[in-house]
């Protein structure tokens, strides 16, 4: 039996070095000027600590929510594995084509554009800590199960 608190901080400490190593491998590939280095590191850095902190709340809480016996080594090294793919993931390039239309508009209605604006990061800020609250409870449920007969 493990602590959540330490479920948490082994999974996303290998998320977090996942990202931002990724993070900066594409960097470095990109660019090959002088001051590549350190923009590079410092970019990646703070992003992955910032996801990292989100996801180690999100990891805790369904550790904590997991009965003892299900908080074992096996659910660190397959949420482990399963954040290194999804850090992986993350870190690659991905590119959007979008088409902006302008058009004038008879008169001015609010549309509740200045909410979505509000809503969009806190909701996404939330999704990073549910994903992987259900991940781990999900993980832990199963690995007790599949464990025995």
């Amino acid at each position: 039996m493990r602590t959540p608190r330490y479920v948490a901080t082994i999974s996303t400490g290998v998320l977090v070095v996942t990202v931002l190593i990724t993070s900066v491998v594409r960097e470095l590939a990109g660019s090959l000027h002088d001051g590549a280095v350190p923009s590079a590191f410092g970019a990646a850095a703070l992003g992955s600590l910032f996801l990292g902190a989100f996801a180690w709340l999100g990891t805790y809480l369904g550790a904590r929510y997991s009965a003892p016996n299900q908080r074992s080594d096996r659910l660190i090294r397959m949420l482990s594995l399963t954040y290194i793919v999804v850090g992986a993931l993350l870190s690659l390039p991905f590119q959007t084509h979008a088409v902006r239309l302008d058009m004038p508009s008879a008169s001015y209605t609010s549309s509740g554009g200045e909410w979505i604006a509000i809503l969009l990061p806190l909701g996404l800020l939330a999704l990073v800590v549910v994903i992987p609250l259900v991940l781990t409870r999900a993980l832990a449920i199963a690995l007790v199960k599949l464990a025995r007969p």
